[in-house]
């Protein structure tokens, strides 16, 4: 069995932004952890070449807001909105990073949105963004630039639902792999730093398995002097872990995007539907 790590660093905090995700709750929330825990924030606005090629398209058209009748898309225009949306982006996060005192970076990149937010994960520590999910049946489905940014990022992810700001208490979501340890080890250094509870939910279909697992997490906790509850969870039911999550009020869920429960349903479920901020961790 794989032991958690001791230090989950936080030196480098990304917060991502494009046309349809621009929302000044994410980078509130970047900015705060920043300043929290003494890290640097750095900001990355995506020009997405997807969007700019819709533009070109002579059949798309869109309803403008001064006449209420659909027009043909200009590109030309659509370049200087992204221009402006950019300028904007880094206006407001240097205010956010001056107004708490933390040092911060901004650079506008060209790309396709999910494989550019991927290569910049890598640079960084965590990197913060907004799923602008939709109400579904009360929970919230991500879009899929987030879902596959969520599989494929080297680096932690920090998805946010409308709204949603990360606090204690602290809930790791274990099934004994390499990867979930991991993200318990987050957890542990997360609930240390926001003084806030921690909740290790232990989730596998096998009753014995769980026994093995709760024994090496209780190890864990213990050689980290943190007290914690433990829930047991048979994963009977595809979303009986997202139900347990939501249940148990936690204020950041902290889960790894490997191993076992992350490739089943019942994984899948709890990545693309869960309305707390959820932390995934490689």
């Amino acid at each position: 069995m794989t032991e958690p790590e001791d230090d989950f660093p936080l030196r480098r905090i990304l917060v991502a932004m494009d046309a349809t995700s621009f929302d000044i709750h994410a980078l509130d929330v970047a900015a705060s952890l920043a300043a929290r825990l003494s890290a640097e924030l750095h900001g990355l606005f995506v020009e997405d070449l997807d969007l700019l090629a819709l533009a070109r398209l002579d059949v798309v058209r869109h309803i403008s807001l001064a006449t209420g009748m659909p027009e043909r898309l200009d590109p030309e225009r659509m370049e200087e909105e992204l221009r402006s949306l950019a300028r904007q982006a880094r206006r407001q996060i240097q205010q956010a990073a001056q107004a708490r005192g933390i040092a911060f970076s901004f650079r506008v990149v060209r790309g396709h949105g999910a494989s550019v937010l991927a290569e910049a994960a890598a640079d960084v520590d965590l990197m913060v963004v907004e799923t602008a999910g939709r109400p579904l049946l009360g929970q919230v489905r991500m879009t899929s630039t987030w879902r596959v940014l969520a599989r494929q990022a080297p680096g932690s992810v920090l998805l946010l639902a409308t709204g949603a700001t990360p606090s204690a208490p602290v809930i790791a979501v274990v099934d004994g792999s390499p990867g979930s340890m991991r993200a318990l080890g987050a957890a542990i250094t997360l609930a240390h730093r926001l003084g806030g509870p921690l909740t290790a939910v232990i989730a596998d279909h096998d009753r014995e398995a769980m026994a093995k697992v709760e024994s090496d997490v209780r190890a864990a906790l213990a050689r980290a002097g943190m007290a914690a509850r433990i829930q047991l969870l048979t994963e009977d039911d595809p979303d009986k872990l997202l139900r347990a999550v939501h249940a148990l009020g936690g204020g950041i869920v902290v889960a790894t995007r490997s191993g076992p429960l992350a490739e089943s349903e019942c994984g899948t479920r709890l990545f693309d539907r869960c309305a707390e901020p959820l932390l995934l961790t490689s």
